[in-house]
């Protein structure tokens, strides 16, 4: 290897513990503002409020249809530029993005004006009047529309591995937005000024890394752009292709509130936000730990030989298969406890769909491995049909279930529609990217692992039976044993591999140089 590719190999590393130790600062100071905030918006709103925000979420959701996949195909097509430093290049993409965005949210302002007509419809339950759920509704739409027009820039950051910068900003205008939360429903009980608050700290937020990124890429300017330059770089053809995918990954994610409230009303709707709330919080702590990963292995798949590329990947779907147990057992594990002492013993709903969350997460982040490396390659039209599949088995399974299981119906049939999801990035990943390894032995060898954890997750449940639950402490403590005793297991069934053996090494040195500044 020589100089070159070592220095790469180095700051690729880094970037990685650099943006996952942001992201995780991030994660625990916005998800304690969070945890506090939702807990004084139970004490002094309807909890009808809360169902109108995750509905208005869920609908608004499908906007992001609009988007086309833009972001995605300019994401991995930046990340090749940059790694080849060619500005002129990477000027045009910028401008192509910023001109599509700005046509995107003029489309999105005038279809969110005719949506108001259909409220009625959606809205099961008449708690809310009609008209102040209108008002909720433009102050968000408002909200969903300001991005097009200024948080373009931040995918240059995250394509340069950089997103920290973004997060340092995102910080410090959550903190300030979370304080303003709190006092206007204290003060006012306004769920108008709440959610005003919310859209001027995305407004903020993103004129903030507007002005930081004019500054930090001073090369950056605007282009001309004609249809021809547009054409001669695929974008049309691969937002063609990735559209597929935009439309049933709404479908698959922007569907279940809209099921909840209109099968079991705007009430469960609004208790199932509180378990939002927290897996939440849970799947962006994960994700925050691996912050870095998404970049650096773009970075990774399009300057690296194939045999270190399957290196890195098997070292990174241990890691994740790991991480993913550890949270999968606390959430079975203290889930149901936390949601009784933080908001009350009438926000529970039935066990069976914590388990069902757990599944959920377990499964996601032990296929997010292919998902990343997936990402870095486009070829949207190869594994389009799995997201159909998806998309389709999410309706089907949880309308049928809901009749006959409620509330874990709905989550059964997301379980059920990931997995067309998770078998479609796989079966893409072995045939273009790990060309000489096998897929059948991968899904063995992960069919194995998962019925491992399974069997160390009842030896778990059954030591956390024995603790009390009763109060903050002894959750504390079924916390850490359960994290404890997961984890120590995990590293048991790893141990002789050689991949682990390799990742622990790799993290070490990568935390030794980026953290405590040591050079072997």
């Amino acid at each position: 290897m020589n100089n070159e590719s070592l220095q790469i190999k180095k700051s690729r590393s880094e970037n990685v513990i650099h943006n996952s130790a942001w992201a995780l600062f991030n994660f625990l100071v916005t998800g304690f503002l969070s945890l506090i905030t939702r807990k004084v918006f139970v004490q002094f709103l309807q909890v009808e409020y809360l169902g109108l925000n995750g509905l208005f979420s869920n609908v608004l959701g499908w906007f992001s249809l609009a988007e086309l996949g833009i972001a995605s195909v300019i994401s991995y097509n930046l990340y090749k530029e940059l790694g080849n430093n060619n500005i002129d290049e990477i000027n045009v993409l910028m401008s192509i993005y910023k001109v599509i965005y700005a046509v995107i949210g003029c489309a999105i302002t005038s279809i969110g004006a005719i949506l108001l007509l259909f409220l009625p419809i959606l809205i099961k339950d008449n708690e809310v009047s009609l008209g102040y759920s209108r008002i909720i509704y433009l102050i968000q739409l408002t909200g969903n529309v300001s991005s097009y027009f200024l948080a373009y820039r931040r995918t240059l950051f995250i394509c340069d591995q950089k997103e920290y910068t973004c997060i340092r900003i995102d910080i410090i205008v959550a903190f300030i937005a979370a304080l303003l939360r709190i006092t206007v429903i204290i003060i006012f009980h306004s769920f108008v000024l709440y959610s005003f608050v919310t859209l001027l700290q995305n407004i903020v937020a993103n004129c903030v890394i507007y002005i930081v990124c004019k500054r930090r890429y001073s090369y950056l300017k605007s282009v001309k752009i004609s249809k021809k330059e547009i054409t001669d770089r695929n974008i049309f053809k691969d937002v063609k292709n990735l559209l597929v995918q935009k439309i049933s990954l709404l479908v698959y994610t922007n569907t279940d509130n809209i099921i909840i409230t209109k099968l079991l009303g705007l009430k469960t709707t609004g208790v199932v936000a509180n378990y939002v709330l927290v897996t939440t919080a849970i799947q962006q702590l994960m994700y925050s730990c691996l912050k870095g990963v998404v970049p650096s292995v773009g970075n990774l798949v399009h300057t690296e030989s194939k045999e270190r590329v399957l290196s890195v990947y098997n070292k990174l779907d241990i890691f994740y298969f790991i991480f993913g147990s550890v949270v999968a057992c606390d959430i079975i594990v203290c889930m149901q406890p936390f949601i009784q002492l933080f908001f009350g013993e009438n926000y529970l709903l039935p066990f069976g769909y914590v388990i069902g969350i757990a599944i959920d997460k377990h499964i996601g982040m032990q296929f997010e491995n292919a998902y990343n490396f997936r990402s870095a390659l486009g070829k949207f039209e190869q594994d389009r049909k799995w997201w159909v599949f998806s998309a389709v088995a999410n309706i089907v399974f949880s309308v049928l279930l809901v009749k006959y299981f409620g509330i874990v119906g709905i989550i059964t049939g997301t379980i059920v529609a990931f997995v067309f999801i998770a078998f479609g990035r796989i079966q893409f990943v072995f045939k273009n990217i790990l060309t000489n390894a096998s897929v059948s032995k991968y899904f063995l060898k992960h069919f194995l692992w998962t019925l491992l954890f399974c069997l160390q997750m009842i030896l778990v449940v059954y030591v956390m039976s024995k603790l009390p639950k009763e109060s903050w402490m002894w959750l504390f403590i079924r916390f850490i044993i359960a994290s404890f005793c997961m984890l120590f297991m995990q590293i048991v069934t790893f141990l002789p591999s050689k991949d682990f053996k390799s990742l622990i090494v790799y993290v070490k040195e990568s935390v030794n140089k980026t953290i405590l500044g040591r050079r072997k």
